[in-house]
């Protein structure tokens, strides 16, 4: 049975696809209902730590995946952090980001 993460990746201490930077914080989201208790969460992917958690509030489940990119960007712009990736699997909340970015130029 493979080991994972694989001997040769010690970027990280989680099991990670190769595809994956290790340099990175991945975001995500949960709702009982919808709306309903919402929260969301960062974790860092080199350490496996709890960047940050908020919640639970009363929401809806693409509110907090939008909420929990912008809590990781305002988190990485106060602690002047320029180097680390955002990873979250929220499709609309990536489309939103991408509006906002756009007005911004």
């Amino acid at each position: 049975m493979p080991v994972n993460p694989p001997s040769w990746r010690n970027d990280t201490v989680l099991p990670l696809p190769n595809e994956v930077i290790a340099n990175a914080w991945a975001v995500d989201a949960a709702c009982s209902g919808n709306p309903g208790p919402m929260e969301y969460q960062c974790i860092d992917l080199q350490t496996g730590a709890q960047v940050f958690h908020y919640g639970p509030i009363h929401g809806t489940n693409n509110i907090g995946e939008f909420l929990a990119i912008v809590h990781a960007l305002a988190l990485m712009a106060q602690k002047g952090i320029t180097d680390k990736v955002i990873y979250s699997d929220s499709v609309n909340a990536s489309k939103k980001m991408a509006i906002m970015s756009a007005c911004l130029r």
